[in-house]
């Protein structure tokens, strides 16, 4: 039996500034037993550009957000790196597409994530989705996504076995492990 909890709280907060940009901020509260992260809190400031006016928001949006900041973590098993604790600094670049129309709807994201103390470690997202509504009440989906991962700072340390690693689990009857 493997037990897993994840919990998050994550929150954007925007200023518009006109009929394209805008100001924030942006963080999250976070904990998994998953990845390895007893709390996890980070906040960064926020600038955004709307390529179509802020007027057409709920119709069509493409937008481009910039964000750097800091996040502060504890684990619940020493990592890779020998942590079980540290505070580290980042910047993420976001691009979103979302359009919404009578036929259905298009959207698209594509996210690149990079620590700052160590530019080697980053991570590049990309994920759609399109719905077409065929009749009023049904319709049909698609959704992908692709990712490229080079900085998972918060996996456990070895010791664990190649599976174990790859499923997040340990001895349950550990006792350094919530959960």
């Amino acid at each position: 039996k493997v037990e897993r909890r994840d919990r998050d709280f994550s929150w954007l907060i925007v200023k518009a500034l006109g009929e394209h940009w805008s100001v924030g901020g942006r963080g999250d509260i976070q904990s998994s037993t998953f990845d390895n992260t007893k709390l996890r809190v980070a906040a960064a400031p926020a600038i955004e550009y709307n390529f179509f006016p802020y007027s057409m928001y709920q119709r069509r949006q493409l937008r481009a957000q910039y964000s750097v900041g800091v996040a502060r973590q504890t684990y619940h098993e020493e990592t890779l790196f020998g942590k079980l604790e540290e505070t580290l600094p980042a910047h993420e670049l976001s691009v979103i597409y979302d359009q919404r129309e009578p036929w259905g709807s298009v959207e698209g994201e594509v996210e690149w994530f990079q620590y700052l103390h160590d530019a080697s470690k980053n991570r590049l997202e990309a994920r759609g989705e399109l719905s077409w509504r065929i009749l009023r009440g049904f319709s049909i989906s698609a959704q992908g996504g692709a990712s490229r991962i080079r900085g998972q700072v918060t996996l456990p340390s070895p010791g664990a076995t190649p599976e174990e690693v790859l499923l997040e689990y340990g001895d349950p009857d550990d006792k350094n492990r919530d959960g």
